[in-house]
Order: C-alpha cells, then structure tokens, then sequence
C-alpha cells in the first residue's frame, strides 16, 4: 500500500511538473531564472536613488526604460542624439516620478564620436557626483545577406553598437574605481549574441562581439569585485528599430512576427535583472523563446533541422 502511494505521488508531481513546464511554455517571456527573481528576489525598488545612466534613451526601449526607472524614483541620466525627443521622455520621466523623487539629466551627444566621451562623463559627474549603474542600450541595425556589406559598413556598425560602449565603460569604471565606488554596468545585448541572424548578420555580429567584451568584464568583477555585468539577451522588441527591420527586409520576415514584446514589459523584466544582478538573462517571447532553447541544449539538431524551416530565416 505505501509503494502504491509512493508511485502515486511522484506520478503526481510529474505531471505537475509537466503542466508547469506547458504553462512556462505557453506564458513565458523571459529565462527561468527571471522569472523566479520576477516573484521572489529582489524588487526593482532597490534602485531608487541610484544613479542610472542610460545611452539610447530618446526612443524604443531606452525610452520605456527611463520612465520605469522614474516611477521606481531613480535619478537618471538620458542620452541619445535627437534633443527633442531627449527632452520630450525627460517631461514624461518627471510627471510619472513626481511622487517617487526622480531626477532626470539630459545629456545628447554621439555615441560614435568617441572624443566627447571624456567630456561627457565629466558631466555626469558634475551634476550627480557618481554613477551606479550604465546601462548601455544604444544601438543600430542594418538588414542584408552576408555578402551585401562592405567593410566599412561593417566598421561602422561595430563603432556605434560596440566600441562606443567599451569606451564609455571604460571611463565610467575608471572614474568607480577611483572614487572606490563599486558599478553596475548593464549592456542590452540581443538574442542574435546567442544565434546568427538571417536578415542582419552584421548587427548579429556585433551582439556576439559584446558578449565576449562584457562576458569577459564580467570574470573580472567575479575576481576583483570592483563591477557587476548585467548582459541583457532581448529578442524582437515593438520598437521604431524593429518596425524598420521588418521594413526593409522585405520577404525575408512575415507580415507579423510572432514572439514581439511590448517595450514597456521588456523594461520591467529589465529593470528586475539589474536590481538581482542577474549576469545574463534572456528576455524574449515565446515560440521564441523555446526554439534559443533548443539552439543552447541541442544545437545539432537545431542547426540541421528547425533553423532553416523558420519562416524569417527562408
């Protein structure tokens, strides 16, 4: 009798297992790991206070980010190159922080011009006297095969969704160490770091190229406990960039791409991963997300035989 109740209850806890795993499936938009400090870590109300800088912030998921970020009462600074919309999200940031204390700073420059780097932190320093997270979310995307790029194509993109970012760390984490401060720099990667793309192998590329810079800034805070690394891994985002990729790919994506997450989720899920000090999370919908996961722990079988049958991918 008691073998029979044992069988029953660990049948039991498989198939609720099984259910579980079918809801995750279905509902899911972001890693287990996420998910779980979503409900049970720590709250994003932890960055109250905190000096947040974040690039990219005039539009897309930059955008959405700052104004979490100001109902969550940080004091952030926004930098983008278009001065309007800069000031436009910082009036938005200040009417949804009135009760929270939220300070915005506006600071426009361009990313890609590398010389003005200095100059910009200093400011930043300026005004709030320290940084305690950088989150690095600018970026472009250019669509194409392969062999349609030249070089200095290729250079550029690299200068706007790579080297801007290492440089500005490297200033941010310079001035940190100085004033023996520990930072936390968060770094929007996307789900194309994880697996080529069909439609746009050089913006793929330079996605890899910043998991293996702040992958490898990551051990190095393990080691010196100087920095946390927060690689955030986002798949299709509703966002201006995004509604032009699927633009100017032409046939190469369907008229509605499935798995699209609305900006203003992706920055909650965002905001969760910076508070837990997550080292890489994945933020993404599903059916997405179940196929990144098929590419991470069966990626022959991936490879061989679902990667070409992806509508997009044809």
């Amino acid at each position: 009798m008691v073998a029979l109740l044992d069988v029953f209850a660990l049948s039991a806890l498989f198939v609720a297992v099984i259910v579980m795993l079918g809801i995750w499936l279905i509902r899911a938009d972001a890693d287990l790991t996420l998910l779980f400090c979503e409900k049970f870590g720590r709250s994003p109300v932890l960055l109250r206070s905190q000096v947040v800088w974040i690039t990219g912030a005039s539009g897309g998921i930059g955008e959405w980010l700052s104004f979490k970020l100001a109902e969550l009462g940080a004091r952030i600074v926004i930098s983008g190159t278009n001065v309007e919309k800069l000031n436009a999200v910082r009036d938005k940031c200040l009417e949804l922080g009135k009760r929270s204390g939220c300070e915005v700073l506006v600071l426009p420059f361009d990313l890609a011009d590398f010389s003005c780097h200095t100059d910009q932190v200093k400011a930043v320093m300026e005004h709030f006297g320290r940084v305690d997270v950088l989150i690095n979310n600018a970026g472009k995307c250019i669509v194409g095969d392969f062999e349609d790029y030249d070089v200095d194509e290729d250079k550029a993109l690299f200068d706007v969704n790579v080297f801007s970012h290492v440089s500005l760390t490297r200033l941010v984490l310079a001035h940190a160490k100085e004033e023996q401060r520990k930072l936390h720099v968060a770094i929007a990667s996307s789900m194309s770091g994880v697996q080529g793309s069909r439609v746009a192998p050089v913006y793929a590329a330079t996605k890899h190229a910043l998991e293996g810079y702040f992958g490898s800034l990551m051990v190095q805070g393990k080691v010196t406990g100087q920095v946390d690394v927060t690689v955030l891994c986002l798949g299709p985002v509703l966002t201006p960039m995004t509604q032009t990729v699927q633009q100017e790919s032409g046939e190469k994506l369907p008229e509605k791409v499935l798995g699209v997450l609305k900006p203003k989720r992706c920055a909650e899920l965002m905001c969760v991963a910076i508070a837990n000090k997550l080292e890489t999370v994945w933020i993404c919908e599903n059916p997405l997300l179940v196929l990144f996961y098929w590419n991470q722990y069966l990626p022959t079988i991936f490879r061989r035989y679902i990667i070409a049958r992806i509508p997009w991918n044809r």
